[in-house]
């Protein structure tokens, strides 16, 4: 109901373009959504490496962002430049764990695993993109 409630609010002040810009990239239209909340036991940060890993060699090359808040973080990825190929043409999930809300059970607990999780799925899978044959997108700068 919230949801709706933000969308129609956004319709009512942007109009349609601005709404239908904000439902396409919806880290806003869905910042109270906490459900990392109900998948966190999934997310070890132990075992982050291996899952990297194991997701390249199932599905190929992808990366996790995190919502911390009104646009998502990308844990490892500070020294390295976002290209067009990098964030629209790779695979990117994300973990929601309430963006800019603190509505969601132990917030900031969740927030902390979310982003260490993210910060070693990610170095480990650029790792894996560095040496892909298949992968054509170019990784410049170093990890971070």
């Amino acid at each position: 109901m919230l949801k709706m409630i933000v969308r129609y609010l956004c319709y009512l002040s942007v109009g349609f373009r601005g709404v239908l810009f904000i439902l396409t990239f919806s880290n806003f239209a869905f910042a109270l959504d906490c459900s990392f909340e109900k998948h966190q036991k999934n997310y070890n940060v132990e075992s982050a490496k291996s899952d990297a890993t194991a997701s390249y060699e199932r599905d190929g090359v992808m990366f996790i962002a995190v919502a911390t808040g009104f646009v998502p973080e990308r844990p490892g990825f500070a020294r390295i430049a976002l290209s067009k190929c990098l964030i629209l043409d790779t695979k990117w999930k994300t973990l929601w764990v309430g963006a800019d809300s603190s509505i969601c059970t132990n917030h900031p607990q969740m927030v902390e695993q979310a982003v260490d999780y993210a910060l070693r799925f990610n170095q480990q899978m650029l790792k894996h993109a560095s040496t892909s044959n298949v992968y054509k997108c170019t990784i410049q700068g170093t990890q971070g």
